[in-house]
């Protein structure tokens, strides 16, 4: 008995310690010190690393990181090498989260987003991101913003066809949901239904404030929409025309035709016998 209650004494220790180093990280984050949370995050995991939140936000971590670092004008080789491995140990940790936990939609999102943000550096990573959001929005169909950025996927490998149904399931999710309709007529304007993209805007700023940045955006799109529609003839008096002749100016310019060209000849329709009245 003295031996259980001393273990679970000490693990309760080291499990109340992980959380308090886990307190300390986020508090850094929200100082925007990222070195401080990234060491005191790696402590923690090191405390205990069977908690899936502690390898996802480790992996955030490593991904802003990444990003601050890649942000520079001039990268000499030992930024190109330092991004790297912030990148592999984000996915790294990321996939951690995800096998700890493999039921929470969150764990395949962050670890989407981040195969995202690398698609265009590393191979095969727009796949996997597909692959993951799909996962994600499988244990979540609920989520919108996980369809629209599924959708986005779609969209910027120019496959327009499955961003316009990802997109439209992000609005069947969630049908007030602006930004969803905003990406639909996108997609559906880079493919040419403009008819259709105009509508989609249209209800875009019915649900967005009218003093808004976002209004500003979506009224810009839909003037740009509806320049690019094909004008409609109109009705009456744009469209008329002066009968013309037939004769040639020039005699010699004159051709004659065969009978071949003929016009063939009509069909005859019978015209039905008219019925006699029966006698009274």
């Amino acid at each position: 008995i003295l031996i259980f209650v001393a273990y679970t004494l000490v693990n309760s220790t080291r499990l109340l310690r992980a959380e308090a180093m886990y307190k300390t990280a986020l508090d850094a984050v929200v100082k925007n010190d990222g070195k401080t949370a990234y060491d005191v995050l790696r402590n923690t995991i090191n405390t205990n690393p069977l908690v899936d939140r502690y390898h996802l936000t480790y992996a955030q971590i490593n991904l802003a990181l990444a990003n601050n670092v890649a942000s520079k004008e001039d990268l000499n080789d030992q930024d190109k090498q330092t991004v790297t491995q912030l990148i592999q140990q984000a996915i790294r940790e990321a996939k951690n989260a995800v096998s700890l936990n493999p039921q929470r939609a969150g764990n395949w999102e962050t670890l989407a987003s981040i195969y995202r943000s690398v698609a265009s550096l590393a191979k095969d990573a727009d796949s996997f991101a597909v692959q993951t959001y799909t996962q994600a929005i499988a244990l979540d169909p609920g989520n919108v913003n996980t369809r629209i950025a599924l959708g986005g996927m779609y969209y910027g490998a120019k496959n327009y066809d499955a961003a316009i149904d990802a997109f439209k399931l992000a609005v069947v999710a969630k049908p007030d949901h602006p930004n969803a309709m905003y990406n639909l007529a996108i997609a559906l304007r880079d493919k040419g239904e403009l008819s259709q993209a105009i509508a989609q805007m249209e209800q875009v700023i019915t649900l967005v404030e009218r003093d808004s940045e976002d209004y500003k955006i979506a009224m810009k799109a839909l003037e740009d929409m509806k320049s690019q529609e094909p004008k409609k003839e109109a009705q009456s008096g744009s469209n008329l025309t002066a009968p013309t002749t037939n004769e040639a100016t020039d005699q010699n310019a004159q051709i004659n035709l065969n009978e071949e060209a003929n016009p063939p000849q009509p069909v005859v329709t019978p015209t039905p016998e008219p019925s006699v009245a029966p006698q009274p």
